[in-house]
């Protein structure tokens, strides 16, 4: 007597069964994108927080290191231990020249900051900066030397 096998049908559950394999790996592979894709732009967020912040802080040094404790510097803070707040700090865009636009830039949330004279001879900029739901806060250290201010060390 002869032996029969029945393979019908057989190709299609083996079709079947390939396409759900690869609609599982396309699926993963897609959240992975995803979860990089965020990832990616937290950490652009973060790091234009941080340049934005240290750019701040350089200005405010700068402006000690130019003006001193001349008149003409709004950012003096004239008694040590005292402190001055900085709210809606306005950053703005700066063209090729390195010259003043005046527009905002417009991907920054919320800027503050604060100038503290811890002695004599040492002023402390910290300013935290918003970018994209992420935030970073830098702090910039001036030391006078011979009667000029220098700029110091960013942490």
């Amino acid at each position: 007597m002869k032996h029969l096998n029945n393979n019908k049908g057989s190709t299609i559950t083996t079709a079947v069964i390939v396409l759900l394999i690869v609609m599982v790996l396309t699926g993963g592979f897609y959240m992975l994108a995803g979860a990089y894709y965020r990832n990616t732009i937290n950490e652009y967020s973060e790091r234009q927080a941080y340049l934005y912040a240290k750019g701040e802080c350089t200005v405010l040094g700068n402006y000690l290191v130019s003006y001193g404790d001349k008149s003409s510097n709004p950012y003096w803070v004239p008694n040590v231990g005292e402190t001055m707040n900085l709210k809606n700090i306005e950053i703005h865009k700066v063209d090729a020249n390195g010259n003043d636009t005046g527009e905002k830039i417009s991907r920054i949330q919320s800027s503050s900051g604060t100038i503290t004279r811890e002695s004599e001879d040492k002023m402390v900029f910290k300013v935290t900066v918003k970018v994209g739901g992420e935030s970073s806060t830098v702090t910039l250290t001036c030391q006078q030397n011979n009667n000029n201010w220098e700029i110091g060390t960013y942490k």
